[in-house]
């Protein structure tokens, strides 16, 4: 398993949400700008979302989701995952699905990968 580049500079995840792109659903918010860098994720986890407990629960979570589509990223650049309130309660394999759309419509994952 290769080791995640991970975006630790508050600087570049502002950099990142506002030149990036962004796309919605329930569980998540991506921010998307490519570059000529190798892929790099960043996650963020903001104060609405619950205590330090339920926050940290949805990094590892969005994580796990991460690890599980590493091998079929096909991009260069930065993304950012942003958690909302519906990724605590729901169950694993929507959030699977609903990753893996939006990973698609954003370009970043082939259509004739599956899940």
């Amino acid at each position: 398993m290769s080791k995640l580049n991970i975006i630790k500079s508050s600087n570049k995840f502002s950099s990142i949400i506002k030149n990036g792109y962004g796309l919605n659903s329930p569980f998540f918010i991506f921010y998307l700008k490519k570059d000529d860098i190798l892929a790099e994720f960043g996650i963020c986890a903001g104060k609405k979302l619950g205590c330090a407990v339920i926050r940290n629960r949805a990094k590892r979570r969005i994580r796990e989701l991460i690890r599980y589509f590493l091998q079929q990223f096909e991009f260069n650049g930065s993304l950012v995952i942003m958690a909302r309130k519906q990724i605590i309660t729901a169950d694993f394999e929507s959030l699977k699905k609903s990753f893996f759309e939006m990973s698609c419509k954003l370009g970043i994952i082939k259509y004739s990968q599956t899940i």
